[in-house]
């Protein structure tokens, strides 16, 4: 998700209709007489949450519909694939006041991607509505990156902001409704919104511009909207527009075909700005039934490292807030200790989350953990990662290490970690499947992306090398700005490409290692 789009619905969520009374606003442990929080983990989502344990249900089945009901109106453009992607962390707070002790005052939500894996924090005091749409706007996100390995930003943007407004109701799953955002501009005066051929020909930068954005976003949602909407004709061309792209064609080569010169339709997507009553896309649909989630109860060793958790991840809305959660960090993480010192899950969530001592002493812990936790999962994780990053660590010893993650690999990041290991290990032909899992299952994860492209190239597909980096290069580009490593590695597979099409003996892999190494 864009920052753009994030800080939007930052704006949405200040509708929230906040819970009064200060107790709630104490972040009080079990133990101590606070709420009990939950973990509800169903098919594509893992709750943590202090509502009870009858509305947490009630609330991960909610969001088990809404994810069905998406994915059953985008296939109508998109083939869908089966593959099971990573699950949706999701933190409710069952009080406003809760959150507002790391966001500060006025921020109802906020989501983070890390490597793919999209934590969403949301509130009972936000209405059910900008949470809704908080979901709906990253899933479609989730969904086009599955599906496509490279898109166009407005593409991305506008099928997002089209789908965020599905509404389900009497066996109808209805879409396209006019965002309160846009209302202006869509009854009102949208000369500031950019012509079709310059809203595709924009780069990232220039979308996400400050001054620009919300007229770039009010463009890309527009277009969609004509596109999938102003006749059964253009639909048809969306659908093996989108078709196409889902294929690997060209965007380009795609727009050209089905949909000519951009001249073409601007008059006519301009025309269909303004009109009263806003074509909507309807569906039928049925609501399937729902699976039981499984339910257990977190001990307070855990509820601390969510709230540690929290205050690393939260969206903070002033440095002062930001100060306060990083002293909250160091407090929760303490207090997780006291709790439960004997919990062998403090030993990897207070180094993941504060990495306190040196790299040789955080190497010793985590190897004395495994030696004692062989099952914990994250901890082996990052023992492996540790690994990689000593001088002195070779293939021989990581060996077994890898071999176990790979029996108890679940998520993307796992096999992500595995298939580092054998750029590590100069063996592409095995770390390839691996990569490509990782992209399966976290489809908008950046190092997934980079690790494959470093084992295409020392694979000698250097083409397709360049492709993965772009496609890492654009997802980054998405939350952040791109890293200078990213742009090196970039031109570097640019180069790998022309020398092959120069038909100059390709470089070795030992020639151009120190090159790749360290980035």
């Amino acid at each position: 998700m864009s920052v753009y789009k994030r800080l939007s619905l930052v704006a949405l969520l200040l509708s929230a209709l906040g819970v009064t009374g200060c107790a709630y606003g104490a972040l009080v442990c079990p133990k101590r007489g606070g709420d009990q929080w939950v973990e509800v983990t169903s098919e594509n989502f893992v709750l943590h949450t202090n509502l009870s344990k009858g509305e947490a249900i009630k609330r991960s089945k909610e969001l088990e519909r809404m994810h069905h009901a998406l994915a059953h109106v985008m296939n109508l453009d998109f083939p869908l694939e089966g593959t099971q992607t990573d699950p949706i962390e999701i933190i409710h707070f069952a009080h406003k006041e809760q959150l507002d002790k790391f966001t500060g005052t006025g921020i109802g939500g906020f989501m983070s991607k890390q490597d793919g894996l999209v934590t969403i924090a949301a509130t009972e005091g936000s209405t059910k509505q900008s949470r809704d749409d908080t979901l709906l706007h990253e899933l479609a996100h989730r969904f086009v990156a599955h599906q496509m390995s490279t898109y166009p930003t407005w593409l991305t943007e506008g099928l997002a902001g089209f789908f965020e407004s599905l509404l389900v109701r009497d066996g109808r799953a209805r879409v396209g409704l006019l965002p309160e955002e846009y209302r202006s501009m869509w009854f009102g005066n949208s000369s500031s919104a950019p012509s079709i051929r310059g809203l595709r020909e924009m780069n990232r930068e220039d979308f996400y511009d400050a001054k620009k954005r919300h007229a770039n976003y009010f463009a890309a949602w527009r277009l969609v909207h004509f596109l999938s909407n102003s006749s059964p004709d253009m639909n048809q061309r969306f659908h093996a527009y989108a078709a196409a792209l889902v294929r690997g064609a060209s965007e380009a080569h795609a727009w050209d075909e089905l949909f000519g010169a951009p001249e073409a339709l601007e008059e006519r997507v301009r025309e269909y700005r303004g009109r009263r009553n806003v074509v909507t896309w309807n569906a039928n649909y049925q609501t399937p039934k729902i699976l039981e989630p499984e339910v257990r109860a977190l001990s307070d060793g855990e509820v601390h490292i969510l709230w540690a958790r929290m205050s690393k991840l939260a969206f903070a809305n002033t440095p002062k807030q930001d100060t306060l959660n990083e002293r909250r960090l160091h407090e929760q993480l303490a207090e997780a200790k006291k709790h439960e010192p004997a919990w062998p899950g403090n030993t990897y969530w207070q180094l993941e989350l504060a990495a306190e001592g040196s790299d040789d002493e955080q190497l010793a812990t985590m190897r004395a953990h495994i030696k004692e936790n062989p099952g914990d999962a994250l901890a082996l994780r990052r023992l492996i990662e540790l690994e990689l990053q000593h001088g002195s660590t070779t293939v021989d010893l990581l060996e077994p290490l890898v071999a176990h993650l790979a029996e108890l690999a679940v998520y993307g990041r796992d096999f992500d970690l595995i298939a580092k290991f054998y750029t590590f290990a100069r063996q592409p032909d095995k770390g390839i499947d691996f990569a490509v899992r990782a992209i399966e299952r976290a489809p908008s994860c950046v190092s997934c992306y980079t690790t494959l492209a470093l084992l295409r190239y020392q694979n000698q597909e250097f083409r397709e090398a360049l492709r993965l980096q772009e496609r890492a290069t654009e997802l980054i580009g998405e939350i952040a700005e791109v890293p200078a490593g990213f742009l090196e590695r970039l031109r570097f597979y640019e180069r790998a490409v022309a020398t092959a099409n120069a038909q100059a003996a390709p470089r070795s892999l030992d020639d151009d290692a120190q090159a790749l190494e360290g980035e």
